[in-house]
């Protein structure tokens, strides 16, 4: 995939946002997404279902922060790379 293309994929999750405004306990899950993905647990994903959430929304704002972290994270390798430059 080309750059331009992740960064027209990003720039496109960041502007759809969450579909409505996710309380306390749906932000800091997304936010735990975002920086620290691997530490989610179904538990918390339960709690969230309990607590109203659809399995779609879940689903949908998962996938969102998950991609939004990485193609920020690929930017920053890419800039990376940059700033050494070719050998």
């Amino acid at each position: 995939m080309s750059l331009e293309r992740l960064r027209a994929l990003r720039a496109s999750v960041l502007a759809s946002g969450p579909r409505r405004e996710p309380d306390a306990a749906f932000a800091a899950y997304l936010d735990k997404v975002a920086r620290r993905a691997y530490t989610t647990t179904d538990e918390e994903v339960a709690a969230l279902l309990a607590a109203g959430h659809g399995e779609d929304e879940v689903f949908e704002e998962t996938i969102g922060a998950a991609l939004a972290a990485a193609i920020t994270r690929y930017e920053a390798g890419l800039r990376a790379l940059d700033e050494v430059g070719d050998p």
